[in-house]
């Protein structure tokens, strides 16, 4: 975003992806990641809680708050694709440069 540590400004992501493939042998996870993923980036005003528990599920701190009406929403949607293939993800936040989000297949990351 060309901001530097001090300011603090508004990231948004958008993600289309496909299922990742993992298989575990003798303690080690391998997850093999898909060979085509597009990448968009939006502005904060795109990404809304609106149907949030309808068509997407949502994540946000402080709780129930709308990124699009609040600068200090930290908010995550995940909308499955209609083919079943992946989801869409919408992330947003305040950040010095970049907002991202982790999935683990346990309690630990």
């Amino acid at each position: 975003t060309g901001a530097t540590s001090t300011t603090s400004t508004t990231s948004s992501t958008s993600i289309t992806s496909n299922h990742f493939n993992t298989s575990t042998t003798s303690n080690t996870s391998v997850t093999s990641f898909p060979t085509s993923t597009s990448f968009t980036s939006f502005t904060s005003s795109s990404i809304s809680s609106s149907d949030c528990g309808i068509s997407k599920t949502c994540v946000s701190q402080p709780y129930d708050c709308d990124p699009s009406t609040d600068s200090n929403c930290f908010f995550m949607a995940a909308t499955p694709l209609p083919s079943g293939s992946g989801f869409v993800f919408e992330l947003t936040g305040r950040a010095g440069g970049y907002v991202s989000v982790g999935f683990s297949d346990d309690v630990e990351m």
